[in-house]
Parts: C-alpha cells; sequence; structure tokens
C-alpha cells in the first residue's frame, strides 16, 4: 500500500454519455485510492485525473475508423445527420481523402450545426470536482494550527478576552510567525536539556531530561521573546495566544538570567524589575489575570521582591564555597590550638588568638549565610519560575514534562533569611 504503484483502466466504445459515467468512476477510484503509493502514487494520480478530464485516453487512428464505420452505417439508414457529423469527426483525428468526397456530400443533402453535447464536458466534472476538494484539503492542511497554536487552550473566558477566536484571527500571519516562533523556541529547550537518565514504563521507554537554566543563553531567548512581543503589539490577540507565547519565552528568558546570576554572583535587580512590570502591560495582564497562570506569577513577583533585597551580588557560588572551605579549616585548626593553649595553662596564648579565632569564625559564619541564602532562594526562584512556564510551550518537544516533580520538597525549605 506505501511502495505498490498499480494501473489499470478500462476500454470500451462508448458514447459520450457512457463515457462520462466511466469517467467519473475511475476518476473518484483514483482520487480516493491513487496517493497512496511512494513515489509514484501521486504523480501517476495526478495524470490519471487530467487524462480522464479529457475523457479517457482516445487513439486517433482507431476512433477515426470506427466513427467512419459508423458513418457508412448511419448514411445507410437514412440517418444523414449523424451520418455526417460522424464522418467529419472521422477525418478531424485521421484525414482520409478518399473519404473527402463523401463528407461533402452529406453536407450538400442536409447542413446542419452541430449538436451541443452536454456529457462531453461533463466528462471533466467529476475531476474537477475532485481536485477542488483535494486541493482545498491540502490548503487546509497547510493553514492548519501546528505546533503551540494547536495545542493552545484560550483561558477563562471574561469581559475583555474572547474564548472562540474567529477564523480571521486564526489566519491571522502575525499568529503563525509567532507559532513559528514558539517551535523555535521547544528546539532550544529540547537540543540544551540534557538527558538524566531512562524510566521503562511498560514497553515503553522514557527519556528524563532536565531543564538546566545553565544550559542556556538568555539574549538568544530574549531576541525571541522581542520577535514576539513586535508580533503582539502589531496584531490583534483576542485569545491571548500571543501573549501567552511572549509571557513564557520572556519569563524563561528572565529565568536564565536571574539563576545563573545568582550561581555566578552578578547583579540582578533590572532582571527582577522586568518580571515584576510584566503584568503590568496591558495585553499580557489582559490574558495573565484570566489564566491558570495568574497566581503563580503573583508568588513569583514576591519571591523576587524579597529575594532581591538580601541578595548582595559579588563572588561566585563556586568561589564562596572555596572560601568558605578554607575559613573554616583554618577555623578548626585555630580552634585547636586554642584548646591546647588552655590545656597546658599558657593564658597569654591562648588571649592573642582568641580575637582573630573570632574574625575568622565571624566571616566563616557571614560565608555560610550567605551560601544558605544562595543556595534556597536558586531553589525557591527555579521552581517559582517553573511554575510560571507552560510546558506546552517550552517542552513540546518532549512526550511526558513534569517541571515541578520535587516542589513538596522545596516547599518545605524555609524562606532564605
Amino acid at each position: 500500500m506505501i511502495f505498490v504503484t498499480n494501473r489499470s483502466g478500462k476500454a470500451g466504445i462508448w458514447c459520450s454519455r457512457c463515457r462520462a459515467f466511466e469517467s467519473a468512476k475511475y476518476t473518484f477510484l483514483s482520487g480516493l485510492f491513487g496517493w497512496w503509493g511512494f513515489p509514484w502514487g501521486p504523480i501517476y494520480t495526478i495524470g490519471a485525473l487530467f487524462n480522464n478530464a479529457r475523457g479517457g485516453e482516445q487513439p486517433k487512428r482507431e476512433n477515426a475508423t470506427i466513427l467512419s464505420i459508423l458513418a457508412y452505417r448511419k448514411y445507410q439508414e437514412g440517418n444523414f445527420k449523424e451520418a455526417y457529423w460522424a464522418l467529419k469527426e472521422s477525418l478531424r483525428l485521421y484525414p482520409n481523402n478518399e473519404l473527402s468526397p463523401l463528407l461533402k456530400h452529406l453536407k450538400s443533402m442536409q447542413p446542419v450545426e452541430k449538436p451541443f453535447d452536454l456529457w462531453e464536458i461533463a466528462a471533466a466534472a467529476p475531476a474537477v470536482i475532485v481536485s477542488i476538494v483535494l486541493a482545498g484539503l491540502i490548503y487546509r492542511t497547510a493553514n492548519a494550527p501546528s505546533g503551540y497554536e494547536a495545542r493552545y487552550t484560550p483561558p477563562v473566558s471574561s469581559a475583555s478576552v474572547v474564548v472562540s477566536p474567529s477564523s480571521a484571527v486564526k489566519e491571522d500571519p502575525s499568529r503563525k510567525r509567532v507559532n513559528a516562533l514558539v517551535n523555535q523556541l521547544a528546539d532550544i529547550v529540547e537540543r540544551r536539556s540534557p538527558v538524566t537518565g531512562t524510566i521503562h514504563r511498560g514497553n515503553k521507554i522514557i527519556r528524563q531530561h532536565v531543564l538546566d537554566r545553565s544550559k542556556f543563553d538568555a539574549g538568544e531567548l530574549n531576541g525571541i521573546a522581542n520577535l514576539i512581543y513586535a508580533e503582539l503589539k502589531n496584531s490583534p490577540d483576542p485569545d491571548g495566544f500571543m501573549a501567552s507565547s511572549f509571557f513564557n519565552a520572556k519569563i524563561l528568558a528572565l529565568s536564565i538570567d536571574i539563576i545563573n546570576s545568582i550561581e555566578n554572583g552578578g547583579p540582578i535587580d533590572a532582571s527582577a524589575n522586568v518580571v515584576i512590570r510584566l503584568g503590568k502591560d496591558e495585553q499580557i495582564a489582559r490574558w495573565l489575570d484570566s489564566s491558570q497562570f495568574r497566581d503563580k506569577y503573583q508568588d513569583l513577583r514576591g519571591k523576587l521582591s524579597r529575594y532581591r533585597k538580601q541578595y548582595t551580588p559579588g563572588k561566585s557560588l563556586h568561589a564562596m564555597e572555596a572560601e568558605w572551605s578554607d575559613l573554616d579549616r583554618q577555623c578548626k585548626e585555630m580552634r585547636s590550638q586554642l584548646d591546647e593553649f588552655k590545656m597546658i595553662g599558657d593564658q597569654d596564648a591562648f588571649n592573642g588568638m582568641v580575637d582573630v579565632y573570632n574574625k575568622t569564625a565571624k566571616r566563616t559564619n557571614n560565608y555560610a549565610h550567605h551560601l544558605q541564602f544562595r543556595a534556597t532562594a536558586q531553589k525557591k526562584l527555579d521552581l517559582a519560575f517553573n511554575r510560571c512556564l507552560d510546558v506546552n510551550i517550552i517542552m513540546s518537544k518532549f512526550s511526558e514534562v513534569n517541571l515541578t516533580s520535587h516542589a513538596s520538597d522545596i516547599d518545605a525549605i524555609p524562606d532564605p533569611k
């Protein structure tokens, strides 16, 4: 059915009416089943439809012979009109000097105009119908929603959100361009989400991926978000499709910048302000207020507002961990020396080291505090960002997605202070 293509036909001597019915029968048969064989099925089918529209293959010499015999038969019967037109068609197909005088004779006996034959035109009708239907299907398939556009569900109906957009909106070229950008975004996520393992579920093997933000370039994703925003600002968006697309692309880009900045000790104020202001955009707010992400976004805003006040840019987490480890080692060594001085009763040496030890211990505790704050803030913000993301956009290339699998454990951790 996939790789084999069969071609067959039916031969006969028919009037125009019967030929139209035969043409219709084989045209619809080819239109339904002729496309499947690869690669010749579509090619042969197009040829068959075109050929049937012309009334099938009509070999000139054979048809001319049959028509000349028919003309002579009609002449004998005294039906000069039918004899004339049969002979004229015969000579048109295949000239014959011997029969030309008979044609002149018949014309002189009864000169008439050729009667209009509707069935000759009807032979082409089935092929035209099948072609129109197929063209419609191809057009519909080519313009059918795909990717996120096909999966998108508008938010709950409200006074400002239209749940069922008109066909004109569905065919909006801006909407198509946004859908293509969303697919591009999903491709990037798929390429940069490393596999962490596999699980077996029945006969199905599922690869486990992780959304590791250190693998992403925030600038690349922010560029896609800006392109979506340009379409959003210049086109109607009654069902919030483009607003949803922009929100997700922007949130993902900002989350990458903020989480990686905390990891590397970079500033987060500018990106945090963008996240907080994002919900104030009129079109974003209209979609967000009716969506399932409103409360999750408000929670993210609250965490960012608190954490950015407590966060101090500076060294990376890796550098801070190394310094804390070194300070902790110094504290332990000095503590051991203090215990030794105390044991042997060397009060002067003990008193001389206490001040240095206290300063070192204070620095060690400060480093530990900052490390704990950053690690906890990272986890809390990572989860808060994930809750704001629509997996139908970000992780649409994967069959099963769970961005909040450790939510209960992270929620149980006290807020960093």
